[in-house]
């Protein structure tokens, strides 16, 4: 510890801070720093720092620090109720940048929320339900879940994506003056999607095909079709085993009495 050195030179050979600073020249101390200290082991008998001394705190006080902590929370079993932190500024008139030093030093950490579908209590009760069957029917053992081969489709958009964040227009003028051809990125209310199903089992997945092209939507005829010239097929060439078990969702197209 440099407080103990300069604290031993000191005491044990009445060195001056000039002296301390001039015998240990690595440290790169500055003699008006280590007077500092001298003087205060005089006065107060310690070179550390006393309790309280600096300047005070006017707004990370512990008040203020459990509110930002509740607001910027989300409430008990209600997700999207929390504040961010230029909310609170407005809230509560505290600064952005208190708020972020005060949330850093309480130990959070910032996320991004992720989209996913919104699903219902029944849906989850059922999923639920057919988790644990699975889990029960095929969970038992490696040898079972090797004879499973999972199957789902996939709708993608064609069109590019949009990001305005790292999409700008540069021009010297008014935001008026830019052309309408380079300000406005049009997009297609109803883009155009293509469907690519796939299998995937302990052994590897299949290679993707294309279901359905735009428009075009996926019933019980087009996915027995697809099921018996293409999944079967290449589910055949890639398990090795003959008594693999197909397992797909729900869909109306899959339940269907002509695919069953």
């Amino acid at each position: 510890d440099e407080k103990a050195v300069i604290k031993n030179d000191y005491l044990e050979k009445q060195w001056s801070a000039y002296r301390i600073c001039k015998e240990h020249p690595t440290k790169k101390w500055h003699k008006t720093s280590v007077q500092k200290l001298i003087n205060r082991f005089k006065v107060f008998g310690s070179m550390d720092r006393r309790p309280g001394s600096g300047r005070p705190r006017t707004v990370t006080t512990p008040d203020n620090e459990a509110l930002v902590n509740e607001l910027i929370c989300s409430q008990e079993e209600k997700p999207g109720t929390h504040l961010s932190p230029r909310e609170i500024e407005k809230h509560t008139g505290i600064k952005r940048s208190s708020v972020i030093r005060m949330v850093k030093r309480n130990g959070y950490k910032q996320y991004k929320r992720l989209k996913t579908p919104r699903v219902n209590a029944a849906t989850k009760q059922r999923r639920t339900e057919r988790a644990a069957a699975l889990a029960g029917r095929f969970g038992k053992s490696k040898r079972s879940i090797e004879r499973c081969v999972w199957q789902d489709e996939k709708d993608f958009t064609l069109e590019v994506p949009f990001n305005s964040q790292n999409s700008r227009v540069y021009s010297k003028g008014q935001k008026g003056d830019v052309p309408d051809a380079s300000l406005f990125h049009q997009k297609n209310k109803q883009s155009k999607k293509v469907m690519v199903s796939a299998c995937i089992s302990w052994y590897g997945a299949t290679k993707p095909f294309f279901v359905s092209g735009d428009g075009v939507k996926v019933n019980a005829v087009s996915y027995h079709k697809h099921l018996d010239k293409q999944l079967i097929p290449e589910i055949n060439k890639l398990v090795s085993r003959k008594d693999w078990v197909y397992i797909q969702d729900s869909a109306p197209s899959h339940r269907s009495n002509l695919v069953q």
